[in-house]
């Protein structure tokens, strides 16, 4: 089966040459991963829409490459139509993973990926803490634009509603005068940076991984730095915190990141990324199993479900 690994930075969805040249290193680390696994897998044969001035960082048997002028939409459309389906890779921020998921409905492409409902849940964090939070889901505290705000002490992380990693968290020793538009106010809460690497069809979840992550600060914003990928056994509790999240959103699917704080055993979800993240590049070699394997899963199963059970 042909699959396209439909990634925005090598795909265009950037916009800015010079922009995606500098985030091509971490984004090829994605794609090669998914490249190269798919390629173990003898019923897989891999394509990668890629942009002229990237064309060189993919192998060309394996590359669709844009035409001059082309309109992003027109390429996506066209290195896409003769696919059995697509994985769309791209960051929440700004609605990239959003209007990337839509376009490829609307061209009937079989997605391997979230619906476009959850993507919009999963891809705000205010959403997101309040579906998981009428689900019953340990969330981390939330205050959006507009929110009345807490008026407890502490120490607050300042966070962009759609960011991605650690984009553009600050962290305040008081609460502030108001939330900006875009943004969202937690509360540092304690615990060790987990993630966990999910597996989603749409009757089963299969927890791929759990990760620590690696964050460093200056005292006022934070970077993350990768993760040790499968370093904590999985336990029951992650897999009850899956199968939660799942029944909590429907229309997820495929590769999919969940953020969390692990206290002692209490974990307190941050995030959820309805996308592959950077820890599933190193399943492979913490796991010895390659995404290539996973995606045999995702192709045998059924399409990812229309919903509308949960508002956007």
């Amino acid at each position: 089966m042909r699959v396209v690994i439909l990634e925005s930075v090598f795909s265009g969805g950037i916009g800015d040459p010079a922009l995606a040249r500098r985030l091509a290193p971490e984004a090829r680390q994605m794609v090669m991963a998914m490249l190269e696994d798919s390629i173990a897998e003898a019923a897989i044969e891999p394509r990668v829409p890629v942009t002229a001035d990237l064309a060189d960082l993919i192998p060309a048997v394996y590359r669709v490459v844009s035409s001059p002028g082309e309109p992003l939409a027109d390429f996506w459309r066209r290195a896409t139509a003769d696919a059995d389906a697509v994985i769309p890779i791209a960051p929440e921020t700004g609605g990239a993973l959003a209007r990337m998921t839509r376009l490829l409905q609307a061209s009937g492409r079989r997605l391997l990926g979230s619906s476009d409902v959850a993507v919009r849940i999963a891809g705000s964090k205010a959403r997101t803490a309040a579906v998981l939070r009428q689900a019953g889901v340990a969330v981390a505290p939330t205050w959006a634009s507009g929110d009345a705000l807490p008026d407890h002490a502490g120490s607050w992380l300042l966070k962009p509603d759609d960011g991605a990693d650690c984009e553009g968290i600050q962290l305040l020793r008081t609460v502030p005068a108001r939330i900006p538009e875009g943004q969202v106010l937690q509360p540092v809460l304690p615990g060790c940076s987990c993630s966990l690497c999910l597996l989603i069809t749409t009757d089963r979840v299969t927890v791929l991984g759990c990760n620590e992550q690696q964050i460093n600060g200056d005292g006022e914003t934070f970077r993350y730095h990768g993760s040790q990928v499968a370093v904590r056994p999985v336990l029951a509790r992650h897999r009850q915190l899956a199968d939660a999240i799942h029944m909590a959103i429907p229309g997820l699917y495929g590769f999919v990141g969940v953020d969390f704080l692990d206290a002692d055993g209490d974990l307190t979800v941050l995030e959820v990324n309805p996308r592959p993240t950077t820890s599933f590049a190193g399943l492979r070699a913490a796991t010895g199993t390659g995404l290539g394997v996973h995606l045999q899963t995702l192709l045998r199963s059924s399409t990812v479900p229309e919903t509308q059970k949960v508002a956007p």
